[in-house]
């Protein structure tokens, strides 16, 4: 015992015990962990190893030949902290804990924390602890935190090389400064719902991009190589919702309105985007009925509840009525309420149809098995009984992004397709099990679109000029790619559409990115329209508005619209003179005779 004593009265002796503690060492690590130099104080340095030798506590493993603690070294270390704690008094530590709670410091919170939360053995866990409190005593902090002592495990964490475990204690949330200027601009936004919707999609997106998507699929998304819509809600919500409108038929009293606010307010923070309203025959056969429906939906689509959210009446089966509603519709137009209708009713009238300002109207030539977003994108309501259809989510490729990595090389950005579209079914695998999680496993149609962003852009980066209907066969190929891998990634209730129409937003997003890393002028020289300083990658496969002989653009969007398999929507831009409204009329009858899914007219 008493050399035990004699050993341990060096400071130096006590810190090279504290040093072998957090992993074993040669002699050369030892030395150099106690701030001695190998050259000049290599004499006083081995004094004190022969005194923990003979003391006994240290030794030397017999295998790896390091230095590392005995079983009293160990013991001894932990009476010398114990005594430090008694004597420490009334300086213990107090923490501040995000619970709102004041407490002395423990380590063994550490030491629980790295077990449960990141998995890691106790053994570990007990010396990346006892390296932590070891620098807050050393630090004397005035003021300690439950977050700075997550900050100062996860510094000791990268400092030991234990990364994997860091990443599993990252904590999410907002810097102050963020939430103070989140503040500041609540009344430009609406007030403090605004404050509340932003903080918690800042903690929600961290959550995805840290443990839900795997590693690679995040990377992805935070490089603008792909875009995932709404991301930030992607834990609680989906993007779109199918509503059997049957249930409005059985309303007591024609009390439409309640039935459907009660219907879609159960939603309301469930569906991000879009209310799919569909099999509305009985409701709109009766004028009373319809009238009711129409005030109803305006009604609850004016409320700052349901601000952002978009309503798409889907009555492509019902020829008789449709008109009906849209006349009703049309008394108060709404940004918000698309109406879906079957082709004929243009075909029937297209000069009535052309005339009318609105644009919210969208011709389609659909079964009755599926439904339309606003869009385009289709939605299958064919399903077993007590089925519910979800849009889970959509998701944008940058599609000019890898040609631009590809320089040239064809066969190469392919492959890169391959890649990247593997990253997004991914991606909507994990979003299924979150969603269906968040709805106890009940019974759900996943549907799920990808759309490519910048694909004349990126056809022009591999041959030098966009493409026509004579030389499409790299677009085709890439969509062909798309959707071959689509349906091979879906299931029976798991699927995968490739849809025309990229959200201008993924456009916006994704092109900045590239700007950023490719530089303006790089990046510019792909786009086909007057180049500005805010222009973005093309939002649809063919651009609506690109200057094209009109036969070579029908013919191209007819192959392209054979190809998909999520949604062709056209979009034509009406005539400004009376005199081109037949030539307008015909073309758009060929679109949709050619395979497009769905017209709309902006």
């Amino acid at each position: 015992m008493d050399k035990i004593l004699e050993a341990l009265a060096s400071p130096i002796r006590i810190e090279m015990l504290k040093q072998l503690s957090k992993h074993d060492m040669n002699y050369t690590e030892l030395i150099r962990s106690v701030g001695m130099n190998p050259q000049k104080d290599a004499g006083k340095f081995s004094y004190h190893l022969k005194k923990l030798l003979s003391s006994e506590l240290i030794k030397i493993n017999e295998k790896t030949k390091l230095y590392e603690l005995s079983h009293s070294g160990r013991t001894m270390l932990e009476v010398i902290e114990q005594a430090k704690k008694m004597l420490a008094g009334s300086d213990l530590l107090i923490v501040r804990r995000s619970e709102c709670s004041i407490e002395a410091f423990d380590k063994n919170k550490i030491v629980n924390a790295l077990v449960k939360e990141a998995g890691m053995p106790a053994k570990l866990a007990h010396k990346v602890a006892s390296s932590v409190e070891e620098k807050l005593l050393d630090l004397k902090i005035e003021y300690l935190s439950a977050p700075l002592i997550r900050e100062l495990v996860n510094s000791v964490l990268i400092d030991q090389g234990l990364e994997k475990y860091r990443h599993k204690l990252t904590r999410v949330g907002m810097p102050i400064y963020d939430v103070t200027q989140t503040i500041k601009s609540a009344s430009k936004q609406g007030g403090t719902n605004a404050v509340m919707r932003t903080a918690a999609n800042a903690v929600l997106k961290e959550y995805m991009l840290l443990n839900v998507l795997p590693r690679n699929v995040a990377d992805a998304y935070l490089s603008g190589l792909i875009d995932i819509c709404f991301l930030e809600s992607g834990v609680v919500s989906v993007y779109g919702k199918a509503y059997d409108a049957g249930i409005l038929n059985k309303a007591e009293d024609l009390n439409v309105y309640g039935a459907l606010v009660a219907n879609l307010m159960e939603d309301v923070f469930v569906v991000e985007k879009e209310f799919l309203l569909y099999n509305l025959s009985d409701v709109i056969s009766n004028k009373k009925s319809l009238k009711q429906f129409a005030s109803a939906l305006m009604k609850i689509s004016s409320t700052s509840t349901f601000e952002g959210h978009r309503f798409v009446i889907n009555v492509a089966d019902n020829l008789e009525h449709a008109e009906d509603l849209m006349d009703v519709f049309d008394e108060h137009q709404k940004n918000n309420i698309f109406i879906v209708v079957n082709k004929d009713l243009f075909e029937k009238n297209p000069s009535h149809y052309i005339s009318k300002e609105d644009s919210k109207l969208i011709f389609t030539t659909g079964s009755k098995s599926e439904i339309l977003t606003s869009n385009g994108y289709k939605v299958s309501i064919k399903n077993p009984e007590n089925t519910e259809s979800f849009l889970c989510g959509v998701a944008a490729m940058n599609v000019a992004r890898l040609a631009l990595q590809s320089v040239g090389n064809e066969e190469e950005f392919m492959e890169s397709v391959r890649r990247t579209m593997q990253l997004i079914i991914t991606a909507f695998i994990k979003k299924m099990g979150l969603t269906n999680m968040l709805h106890g496993n009940t019974n759900i149609k996943h549907h799920f679109i990808v759309s490519p962003c910048g694909l004349f852009e990126a056809i022009k980066c591999l041959t030098g000029e966009h493409p026509t209907s004579g030389s499409s066969d790299i677009l085709l190929n890439v969509l062909r790619e798309m959707v071959k891998l689509a349906l091979k990634g879906s299931k029976k209730d798991f699927q995968i559409g490739v849809a025309n129409v990229c959200p201008p937003q993924s456009s916006k997003r994704m092109t900045k990115s590239d700007v950023d890393r490719f530089g303006f002028k790089t990046v510019s020289g792909l786009s086909f329209y007057p180049v500005t300083s805010n222009f973005t990658y093309s939002t649809t496969i063919v651009p609506y508005d690109i200057k094209m002989p009109q036969e070579y653009r029908l013919q191209l969007e007819a192959k392209v619209a054979k190809v998909l398999n999520g949604g062709y929507m056209v979009m034509l831009s009406k005539p400004s003179k009376d005199k081109e409204v037949q030539e307008f009329v015909d073309l758009a009858k060929k679109y949709l005779e050619a395979g497009c899914d769905s017209l709309k007219f902006i």
